[in-house]
């Protein structure tokens, strides 16, 4: 392999690594800018070069990964538009492409990259205890109002190291 991404000693170039662009179909910018972030990160990169599928929509990303690693000017992406289905008439969502790209190219190890694990520990700051939240997969953990009856949860309305309040108003 030739260009930035080389082994060091074979066939790279010295000097600060130079970059090739990706041409615009029309309205295809989202798209290009999801292409260059997937081949920067070598994990995926990697996968798709060394471990080849033979679905079309991979063998079209493939193909724009060499020519990006060939630096020898903008790269077309035609073939995977077409395989994505995508149109020109409009922009779209990056985040809606990106997983019709992982679901297109159906494979695992791919959309492993991408994946991760949350875990969450409650502490109770009167008496200490803890409790792990097991992450059950992808999770996204957003700030609720809620009224929770643990000795020393922040939150709900009393302040730090207080007993939550009952509903009928006394302390628990």
């Amino acid at each position: 392999m030739v260009g930035p991404h080389a082994p060091p000693g074979r066939g790279r170039d010295p000097g600060p690594p130079k970059f090739v662009g990706l041409v615009n179909q029309g309205l295809t910018c989202y798209l290009n800018a999801l292409l260059q972030c997937l081949f920067l990160t070598p994990e995926f990169r990697d996968r798709i070069q060394k471990f080849p599928g033979s679905s079309r929509s991979e063998q079209a990303l493939r193909q724009i990964f060499s020519g990006l690693g060939e630096q020898h000017g903008p790269v077309q992406t035609t073939d995977l538009v077409t395989c994505l289905g995508l149109n020109y008439a409009g922009q779209q969502d990056v985040a809606d492409v990106f997983l019709l790209l992982l679901q297109r190219l159906g494979r695992e190890d791919l959309q492993e990259v991408f994946q991760s694990e949350v875990e969450r520990t409650i502490r109770c700051s009167v008496c200490h205890s803890k409790e792990r939240v097991p992450s059950g997969g992808r999770m996204l953990f957003l700030p609720l109002a809620a009224h929770m009856q643990l000795c020393g949860f922040e939150g709900a309305g009393q302040g730090p190291g207080k007993p939550a309040k009952a509903s009928g108003g006394a302390a628990t």
